[in-house]
């Protein structure tokens, strides 16, 4: 376990509710006709590509996917936005923490939409996974590099993410689309992540009951990230705002407790003054959010490019 406060950072030290379902597998020789697109940051204009992912039920799923100049392939990281499940979309995803500067590292980074409410877990989960099989199955084509997918989530999204690398949910789906690839993550980066479904955080999400479909406890934490580490689990940095009033901080710091007792390297950093989503909470967030990107780079770096 690694414990990374705000000290140790400084250089001293979209989307459309959609009903749940069973997905029919397709053809997986060729991506579906792309859209291309443009958006103005912070860094310039970036230019990216829109395609259809997974159509559960027969509605299709878009991603928005930003790939390096060059001929590649490229290490990938899919992220999954936030929004308690019930709202958000794939837009926000350039917007996000540490997405620029992974496109600017010469990462690939695949921004999903999932189904959200009134579709009941697992459908959210499900989707993501999809996402990663069906970037794989493509990756030849969209200049990525198949063995190397890290995933990156926001709060709800981090749920998502940290779920699926934990083995919450099958890494492989012989009855979903692109069956015959694997939905494993090889390195994951949560923000805000809801860890675990206990009574404090139900009291401020409590929509969170729809969504799971249960009021029982025993079922709900079947989708705890937490409930499911084992040594299997890939590398995860878990950072979280100290002052966060929707998901305690307590649940990131369990859960890289939970990562080091199975052996998994992880990297916990908690940010001062910082809420959920690590938004301002009370004085100037430390560390800053360019120290958090570079964070995120050098993690993926690591374990995507190493």
């Amino acid at each position: 376990m690694t414990v990374l406060c705000a000290l140790a950072l400084l250089p001293a030290c979209g989307s459309t509710a959609m009903r749940s379902g069973a997905a029919s597998p397709v053809p997986t020789t060729a991506p579906p006709k792309p859209t291309v697109g443009r958006i103005l940051t912070f860094a310039g204009w970036l230019q990216f590509t829109t395609l259809r992912y997974c159509t559960p039920n027969g509605a299709p799923l878009l991603l928005d996917l930003f790939v390096p100049a060059g001929a590649g392939p490229f290490p990938v990281v899919v992220r999954a936005h936030g929004g308690a499940w019930i709202e958000g979309g794939r837009a926000d995803g350039v917007r996000a923490v540490g997405v620029v500067a992974l496109i600017a590292a010469g990462f690939a980074v695949a921004s999903v939409d999932y189904r959200l409410a009134p579709a009941k877990f697992p459908a959210p989960v499900d989707d993501v996974a999809c996402a990663i099989r069906f970037l794989r199955a493509h990756a030849r084509t969209l200049r990525l590099d198949p063995g190397r997918v890290g995933g990156i989530g926001d709060s709800a999204g981090g749920q998502l993410v940290a779920l699926i690398a934990t083995g919450g949910a099958p890494a492989t789906h012989a009855d979903s689309e692109y069956s015959n690839e694997s939905s494993r993550l090889q390195a994951v980066v949560t923000i805000s992540a809801i860890m675990r479904f206990d009574p404090q955080l139900l009291k401020k999400l409590p929509l969170t009951y729809g969504v799971l479909g249960t009021h029982d406890p025993a079922s709900m934490n079947r989708y705890a990230p937490i409930d499911h580490v084992s040594k299997s689990a890939p590398p995860f940095m878990i950072i979280h705002g100290e002052q966060d009033q929707v998901v305690p901080v307590q649940q990131a710091i369990d859960f890289d407790h939970a990562l080091a007792s199975a052996g998994v390297p992880s990297v916990l950093v908690l940010v001062r003054h910082a809420g959920h989503e690590l938004l301002r909470a009370g004085g100037t967030p430390s560390p800053t959010t360019a120290q958090i990107s570079s964070e995120i780079v050098r993690f993926f770096t690591k374990y995507l490019k190493s």
